[in-house]
């Protein structure tokens, strides 16, 4: 029986996301490093137009026998419908002597494309010889942005950090367009001087001190993350004022939601009309778009990685990207009354650059921003399988959105998941605890936002695949002797909250002891204690926040001893609390987790509320073992 109710978290776990392994995280001293950057110059030169000229010179180091694999074959990918890219010189340089790389070894072909989307994308290979340990590798690379994505518009950004040691960095920019910069990350690594004659805008960057910012990681899986850049970052860009960019980008689309929508689009709204609340109405042309439209992007054209294709476009080809579907979401929004827009967004973990200078490259999709008749603001992602309008996107929330087709475009932030948002409540009832066996009945229940990652997982699951993962579920690990259980049903159209029941009767060996029967209570947040404070350069990646309730009821015997005393964890980053009680002659232990942040940054992780977090979490959800008697 105790190891039953030690394992009953673990079923929270196949469906919550489980809290990141620790790391004793270190940054590594320079002389641990397995290559050194020598030298790294970037002679840029920017026109009106902001088309540009690149001149890269590099030379690194090879410093252990590891790098040789990482190095002595390199890439450089570059879009070939807006630039033109060459490789000037390349050369290996051993004991003095210098070895430049033949023709032959160097190589520039398209890259085959995605099945996803259509690309232009062209790569480099250059095989540098007899690479060995002490060799000098350099190259020099010419790469001529002829066709500018946005006209008018530079933007560039330089992170001095990687697996390589930096002992030389030196940047020049000679521009035509003003120039802005933004420092972030660690001070005194990078000095900027700025300088104007006549026309011409000059930027010069250079190293003030050796550079290396690679941090250690005992664990692979873990999650590092910072608020800020780790290592020190510039960003240039050739507009600080977001307005200039607005004005470029608004009117196509606007445009783009003004065209008439083609009559093969019309059957779309037919059940929405149907419906009669907000939320049923946006999943009814979610799921419309989904099973009628494939995702398929085609960015061959400079144009289509920032204007959607149009809507006769996409009525005829019967697929389309983020912008396009989008698009269609948007404009048949619009139709039946609503207010909807465009934004454009980062999609995935947010990026802890700051948003300063004016430029698309923080945002890499695009989704709807759409307002119920109440105001009530709901941001929609119609590239997703699921439906899941009442909900926030796993992948946007927390995210700014620039939403680029209102009067006045600006930047708002999505919503974060709250802890009460996504909550899974598991409880387990014994009624009969014998000597090889343990009947239960199992209980599980979760909020639509618990269950979405759930639904993505069966989407498309056969029956029996289902049914096998339910009842993995509630046996909780063990071998199933009897079960009687319905399947919930999991809708492959719409993310809806999961719940449901099971008897089951499994093989256990209860736990003896001198005293008696051994029931054990597992520890809570253990992974928390794990991580010691001083060893970390990074915060933690908790997951998403989310409430986890885990209920044991047990037939009352008689007790060894008392029940150990309700207890309470408190802090900014989780609460926690275990209740004992015992009632209608039976014993229950109650456990609620929850996780109220996705994030504890390292300052935090230094402070005195986690050490008092991991303190209370000691004494409060450490694991206990109650005794009874043996009848």
């Amino acid at each position: 029986m105790v190891k039953v109710i030690e394992t009953l978290l673990l079923v929270a776990l196949l469906i919550a996301a489980s809290l990141a392994q620790p790391a004793w995280a270190r940054w590594k001293a320079f002389e641990e490093a397995d290559v050194l950057r020598l030298r790294s110059e970037h002679i840029i030169k920017i026109k009106k137009d902001a088309s540009n000229t690149v001149l890269r010179k590099t030379a690194l180091k090879i410093l252990k026998q590891s790098a040789i694999q990482s190095f002595a074959t390199m890439d450089f990918e570059y879009d070939s419908r807006r630039t033109r890219q060459r490789i000037v010189s390349a050369a290996v340089v051993t004991n003095g002597k210098r070895k430049l790389v033949p023709k032959k070894l160097i190589e520039d072909k398209p890259m085959s494309s995605e099945l996803t989307g259509f690309s232009s994308e062209n790569r480099i290979i250059v095989a540098f010889p007899d690479v060995q340990v002490g060799s000098i590798i350099e190259y020099e690379i010419e790469a001529i942005e002829f066709n500018p994505r946005l006209p008018g518009f530079y933007f560039s950004e330089y992170v001095l950090g990687g697996i390589a040691a930096l002992k030389g960095q030196f940047l020049r920019i000679e521009s035509e367009l003003p120039l802005h910069q933004v420092i972030s990350g660690p001070e005194g690594y990078l000095t900027v001087n700025t300088s104007k004659r006549g026309s011409l805008h000059t930027l010069t960057a250079t190293l003030n001190q050796d550079a290396y910012f690679e941090s250690t990681n005992e664990h692979p899986d873990f999650s590092e993350w910072s608020q800020n850049p780790a290592s020190p970052t510039l960003q240039i860009g050739t507009h600080k004022d977001w307005d200039a960019l607005m004005n470029y980008l608004t009117p196509r689309y606007q445009n783009a939601l003004a065209e008439k929508l083609p009559e093969t689009f019309l059957p779309m709204l037919e059940q929405p009309t149907k419906d009669t609340e907000f939320v049923a109405q946006m999943d009814s042309l979610h799921t419309a778009i989904s099973s009628s439209l494939r995702y398929m992007g085609d960015w061959r054209n400079g144009e289509n990685s920032l204007f959607p294709r149009s809507l006769t476009e996409i009525a005829n080809t019967r697929f389309g990207d983020c912008k396009d579907l989008s698009l269609l979401l948007a404009v048949l929004i619009r139709r039946l009354g609503y207010k909807a827009d465009l934004a454009i967004v980062w999609r995935g973990r947010p990026d802890n650059s700051p948003m300063i200078l004016a430029t698309t490259a923080y945002f890499n999709h695009m989704i709807v921003r759409a307002e119920d008749r109440h105001g009530h603001v709901y941001w929609l992602d119609p590239t997703n399988a699921l439906a899941f309008s009442s909900g926030k996107r796993t992948d946007l929330a927390g995210n700014k959105a620039l939403v680029v087709t209102q009067a006045f475009s600006a930047f708002e932030t999505i919503p974060k998941i709250d802890a009460a948002d996504s909550t899974f409540e598991l409880v387990m009832e014994y009624l009969e605890i014998e000597s090889e066996h343990v009947k239960y009945k199992f209980s599980f229940s979760s909020s639509a936002q618990a269950s979405a990652n759930l639904a993505r997982r069966l989407r498309n699951k056969t029956a029996t695949e289902r049914r096998e993962f339910f009842e993995n579920l509630a046996s909780v690990g063990r071998k199933v002797l009897e079960s009687k259980m319905v399947v919930p049903e999991v809708s492959d159209t719409v993310v809806r909250p999961v719940s449901f029941t099971a008897l089951k009767k499994v093989h256990d060996v209860p736990l003896k002891t001198t005293a008696g029967i051994g029931v054990g209570i597992s520890m809570e947040l253990e992974d928390i204690l794990t991580i010691k404070p001083k060893h970390m350069v990074l915060g933690v990646h908790l997951g998403f926040p989310e409430t986890v309730s885990t209920t044991r009821i047990i037939p009352l015997r008689k007790l060894v001893g008392k029940l150990p005393e309700n207890c309470q964890v408190k802090s900014p980053w989780m609460d926690a609390e275990r209740i004992f009680s015992s009632a209608d002659g039976k014993i229950i232990s109650k456990t609620i987790v929850k996780r109220k942040e996705r994030y504890i940054s390292n300052a935090e992780l230094k402070s005195r509320d986690f050490t008092e977090l991991q303190n209370r979490i000691r004494v409060c959800l450490s694991g206990v073992m109650l005794i009874f008697e043996e009848r």
